[in-house]
């Protein structure tokens, strides 16, 4: 520890002040001078944009665009589609090509998680180690993300909670 006046330490209105931290830090460290009129604001919420590129090029499927547009544009406050359909016939690239073209309808973000359901490379996600993945696309550290699942949903409900985003599970594999 320094004495009053060396370095580490600053001169205020008030007199001296020490800034120093003995003890261990767990997150952001705000240093001030005087604590009498310390103001914190909180962050800004994070608002992912998680989408892969748009595809290219996208032809026909206009039927299939307007089928999702009539569930997932105001209908509802929380609206969920399903696109099903064997591997190869453009089940991401219409789901990607209706997002992008209604970007403006989810400003809060957009969350995409590749569950590999039908990947030959990869093994499927299961869905604790899914929502993991969306709670660190909204913004929570790895450390801050709570062991217990129900914790987890809870704090995922928490985040989702008033925004208007869409969230788009890619490659599931059966209904769970």
């Amino acid at each position: 520890m320094g004495e009053l006046g060396s370095p580490g330490s600053t001169r205020s209105a008030g007199g001296w002040v020490r800034n120093e931290n003995t003890g261990p830090v767990y997150g952001s460290v705000v240093q001030a001078g005087t604590i009498g009129q310390v103001h914190l604001t909180p962050s800004r919420p994070v608002v992912p944009r998680q989408l892969p590129a748009a595809p290219e090029p996208f032809t026909g499927r206009e039927p299939d665009l307007a089928a999702l547009s009539e569930i997932l544009i105001g209908h509802a406050e929380h609206s969920v589609a399903v696109i099903h359909g064997t591997g190869g016939i453009g089940k991401t690239w219409l789901a990607l090509h209706w997002a992008y073209r209604h970007l403006d309808l989810f400003p809060d973000g957009q969350l995409f998680v590749d569950l590999h359901g039908f990947s030959p490379s990869a093994k499927a996600m299961d869905a604790r180690t899914a929502l993991r993945a969306l709670l660190e696309g909204l913004g929570v550290t790895p450390t801050g993300i709570p062991t217990d699942h129900a914790a987890q949903l809870g704090l995922y409900r928490s985040l989702v909670a008033g925004r208007r985003m869409l969230i788009v599970l890619d490659n599931a594999m059966g209904r769970r």
